[in-house]
């Protein structure tokens, strides 16, 4: 029986600009960064001469809050599309906040589109 979410992973096209916007504009705690390659990260993700960057982040100190993993392919071309609703993919990271109003405003200020 599965008893918690141990983290959420998203594919990104930028690590760094990705890990900025998380831990800079949603206050997200950078908790590291790991390298990954060789036998075990090909059978990972099903792909020869596999190489990632990954992250986590954590907005919450509490063991049960799974942290956000941000994984980047390094040396793979990166296929961008523009998704919806209607496209099977991740379509939603939610996240607890006591003042909507005011992660709204710091998203409009950084230019984020809402």
């Amino acid at each position: 029986m599965v008893g918690r979410i141990y983290h959420v992973g998203l594919t990104v096209s930028d690590l760094d600009r990705s890990v900025a916007f998380y831990r800079d504009i949603l206050g997200l705690a950078f908790q590291g960064e790991i390298f990954m390659e060789g036998k075990e990260t090909d059978k990972m993700f099903r792909r020869a001469n596999c190489k990632a960057r990954v992250a986590y982040l954590n907005g919450s100190k509490a063991i049960e809050t799974p942290p956000v993993e941000l994984i980047q392919f390094v040396d793979s071309e990166i296929h961008k599309e523009q998704s919806d609703l209607f496209t099977t993919s991740i379509s939603e990271v939610c996240f607890y906040t006591d003042d909507i109003d005011s992660v709204y405003n710091i998203l409009i200020e950084n230019h984020v589109e809402c």
